[in-house]
């Protein structure tokens, strides 16, 4: 894929979620209706890089509705998705590291560890564990 089909791949995720727009190259604000808790306005930040990193380890083929269960189960602080170690996660602020709400801190602490591509899985590997061979 180029990263205009990325690009593309991108808009049709956002699409799914609400209005959207490309403020800036990488920088998407979507506009989620109605305003208030869980709605309101969500800035993007990945480029077609990244976001083809995000499609190859977290997203794959249903990446619609990835993005859409980013940010329906976000906290209202966090207005942010931001591009953090091959994925997309919710942040408080745009820069990195992403900060989470003290309510997801408090979630994530309750709910088994999620293991991010880059962390080891207790050896070497001369491909991905999860790689279909």
């Amino acid at each position: 894929m180029d990263d205009d089909a990325y690009v593309r791949a991108l808009e049709e995720a956002l699409r799914m979620v609400g209005a959207f727009e490309e403020v800036a190259p990488g920088r998407f604000d979507v506009r989620i209706d109605p305003p208030g808790y869980g709605g309101g306005l969500v800035t993007v930040l990945v480029t077609p890089e990244e976001w083809a990193q995000v499609l190859a380890w977290s997203a794959g083929d249903d990446y619609d509705l990835y993005v859409s269960e980013l940010v329906a189960s976000r906290d209202a602080d966090e207005v942010f998705l931001v591009f953090h170690d091959g994925d997309l996660v919710r942040s408080t602020r745009e820069q990195l590291p992403p900060v989470h709400s003290r309510v997801y801190a408090r979630y994530a602490a309750a709910r088994p560890h999620r293991r991010r591509p880059s962390e080891p899985v207790g050896g070497w590997y001369a491909f991905p564990p999860d790689d279909e061979r």
